[in-house]
């Protein structure tokens, strides 16, 4: 009954504005309120998008992705009703070694100063988190701190409430991405602009979305059902962004994603966390919101529609969306296409004064001050404040497949899994090539393993082991590996597979012939176990790796060396420490 009496307010307010705005804006009005006062059904099924870009245009209607060009580099850019937007990536996301990020400035940092009547400008850091599959042996060896993987993206978005023209809007938002990308390189994070073709890619892992899947897009009051997974998005009304991530990777969901949003004209801080589950477990979702209940956090549904609550809380969000966009613009009398793109018929207002705009903003006038040149966002460094941190406190990076633990029982994650194809060479035993395929597959990899011998690798088709992994005797027409599901294919004969994005090809040998130093050569990622001194002499000089070959024969069993190639040489211990009281055998 509350809603529908608040649609009829707001339904109300839309055409009295439009009718004293004494202009073409009935025209609108009345269809939009119309559209609020129809009762909403419990349930919508819309038809599956049959691509990201269909996706996007469902989040974003009348939105188009396009590209332009930043620095020489390609930076896609959606413009939609609410404006422009880019995002940007932070880390590097192709490097093996998963380090953990240094700390983030504040949101508000990133913010440009706005120079005169500018276009608002939003940032948002999106903070997507995926934990691995339930597996006790795993959880012990990582202690659940070690997600398969986490992935931080930052939306810069210029807004057109005031009437901006496209090329103003474009001006600035190009100016706050330089800023916000400048501020990012000081604090020492990576951080580089996503083309048109990743930040589909971007959108398409954040929703967990898969466009081969025939099921429908389907909202209900409590979720979104998008392809395999459902999708419920929760405003955050309590502090403590760190507390809350240090309990996303415990969550029982498939991913979980924490916004953070700032705005350039108030100082309001929004968060907003999403939680994903797959389709087929609908109760995850209800267990996972009580569990951050419990942990202190409090929560409520994020205002609108679940599928507005699932747009803001993916790449390219930060925005209204739908309906609320459009009486976001009937209320304010900004419009809904930028000046250069409005027909001829319709009356070109000119923004509200600055005595209007001071009001509506929270800001002072600006009275008889001479002009300050275009209405851009300034890319100049904002006044620092002494008060509160400078920084996010939050522990972002080390994620991936953990291999072992180092000698200060931390575990040494790797990110076996990336946009670039992966080629690993392992000289282990038979029972280390089981553990570390095992551990692949917990963080929710797809295991094909090709081999002449499939009775050595039967334990980990029995009961209880991932069921992602399969035996086959030659490795052919392999499923299209995904960001959501990527692919690890072993083969310890034969030809290697194909390289493909987000596939990870794995020679396994149980001794270094002369004939695999080849294969050393042309890996990205060589693992060793301890190896008798001819053999530690040959991977020592294929791999430059001179002062460590003495190391390779004296080290236990349960020691690996961890060798990116042309970087570094890491040693992991391939078993959990073992418990007080333990007498190891002698």
């Amino acid at each position: 009954m509350r809603t529908k009496i608040v649609s009829a307010q707001l339904a109300l307010a839309a055409v009295a504005a439009a009718w004293a705005a004494a202009s073409l804006w009935p025209l609108l009005a009345v269809p939009v309120a119309a559209a609020l006062l129809t009762p909403r059904p419990l349930s919508r099924r819309r038809p599956a998008p049959h691509d990201t870009a269909a996706l996007l245009r469902h989040l974003h209607p009348g939105g188009a992705l396009t590209a332009t060009t930043l620095d020489g580099t390609e930076l896609a850019v959606l413009e939609d009703i609410d404006g422009l937007a880019a995002v940007l990536e932070l880390g590097d996301p192709v490097t093996l070694a998963s380090e953990p990020l240094p700390p983030l400035p504040l949101p508000a940092a990133l913010l440009p100063t706005t120079a005169g009547d500018a276009p608002e400008i939003r940032v948002q850091l999106l903070i997507t988190v995926t934990p691995p599959t339930e597996d006790a042996a795993y959880r012990s060896l990582t202690g659940g701190r070690v997600p398969a993987r986490r992935r931080v993206l930052l939306t810069v978005r210029a807004r057109r409430s005031g009437g901006y023209a496209r090329a103003t809007l474009e001006q600035s938002l190009l100016a706050a991405v330089k800023r916000a990308t400048r501020q990012l390189q000081r604090a020492e994070v990576p951080v580089q602009a996503l083309s048109t073709a990743s930040a589909l890619e971007a959108v398409e892992e954040s929703a967990g979305y898969t466009p081969d899947s025939p099921t429908p897009l389907h909202e209900t009051r409590s979720a979104v059902r998008l392809g395999p997974h459902d999708h419920a998005a929760f405003a955050l009304t309590s502090p403590g962004h760190a507390a809350l991530l240090t309990k996303l990777g415990a969550l029982p969901t498939s991913s979980t994603t924490l916004a953070v949003t700032a705005t350039s004209r108030s100082p309001a801080v929004e968060t907003a966390v999403r939680l994903t589950a797959p389709a087929d477990t609908p109760a995850a979702l209800r267990q996972a919101e009580e569990a951050l209940r419990q942990a202190g956090v409090s929560l409520h549904r994020l205002a609108g529609t679940r599928l507005e609550g699932l747009s803001r809380t993916l790449p390219f969000g930060a925005a209204a969306t739908g309906p609320t966009a459009a009486l976001t613009g009937l209320l304010t009398d900004d419009r809904l296409l930028a000046s250069d793109r409005l027909p001829s018929g319709l009356p070109n207002r000119r923004r509200r004064n600055a005595t209007d705009h001071g009001s509506r903003t929270g800001r002072p006038p600006t009275g008889d001050r001479p002009p300050t040149g275009p209405a851009t966002a300034s890319s100049g460094e904002s006044a620092e404040s002494d008060a509160g941190p400078t920084s996010l406190d939050l522990a972002l990076g080390g994620d991936g497949v953990v291999l072992g633990l180092d000698r200060h029982a931390a575990p040494i994650p790797i990110r076996l899994f990336r946009r670039l194809p992966t080629r690993v060479t392992l000289i282990a035993t038979l029972r280390c090539a089981r553990l570390l395929i095992t551990r692949a597959a917990t963080t929710g990899a797809e295991v094909v393993i090709q081999s002449t011998d499939p009775r050595a690798w039967a334990p980990l088709l029995q009961s209880g082991r991932p069921t992602s992994i399969t035996v086959v005797d030659r490795a052919t027409n392999l499923r299209t590996p995904t960001p959501t599901r990527p692919q690890l294919v072993v083969f310890d004969s034969g030809p290697a597979p194909a390289p493909h994005p987000w596939r990870t090809t794995l020679l396994a040998r149980p001794h270094l012939r002369p004939s695999d130093v080849e294969a050393l050569h042309e890996s990205d990622l060589v693992l060793l176990q301890s190896l008798p001194e001819p053999q530690a002499i040959l991977a020592a000089d294929a791999l430059g790796l001179h002062e460590s070959a003495a190391w390779l024969p004296k080290v236990g069993p349960d020691m690996l060396a961890i060798v990116i190639t042309g970087r570094s040489i890491r040693w992991a211990n391939l078993a959990p420490p073992r418990h007080k009281g333990h007498v190891a055998n002698r």
